[in-house]
């Protein structure tokens, strides 16, 4: 079974990316979602708690920061959830229009958006990148 079969996702939240990397030689789960009715964009990289059990929230804070994908001026937020799952939450964006509705992405899209994140890692883990592409 996947590590990350089992990550939890809101009733509110659409999922648009959704992607296992690796942060160092640490396995992740990548996702860039949005909050369908409130209008805000983010991403996550999504640890399983085991993994990072021992550690700070500023220690895990300092760990994602080493990605080049987290905005240099972003704010993260590190949420430990009971589902065996630790989320560090970057990238904010908040739409002003309160009629906001995520953009839905045809197939093709979202194969670019995958393919642009995927050069992104790649750039700092070209291994990660083969297993990706297969």
């Amino acid at each position: 079974m996947n590590k990350f079969s089992n990550v939890p996702v809101e009733d509110d939240t659409a999922i648009l990316v959704s992607q296992e990397v690796k942060l160092g030689e640490r396995d992740i789960l990548y996702q860039k979602w949005s909050l369908v009715w409130d209008g805000i964009t983010a991403e996550s990289f999504i640890f399983a708690s085991d993994d990072v059990v021992k550690m700070t929230d500023a220690e895990l804070e300092k760990e994602a920061r080493t990605s080049p994908m987290i905005n240099r001026d972003s704010s993260i937020t590190i949420k430990r959830s009971d589902s065996g799952f630790t989320f560090a939450n970057f990238n904010f964006v908040i739409d002003g229009d309160d009629d906001y509705v995520p953009e839905v992405l045809t197939p093709d899209e979202l194969k670019q958006k995958k393919m642009k994140t995927i050069a992104s890692i790649g750039a700092r883990n070209k291994s990660t990148v083969e297993r990706m592409r297969k």
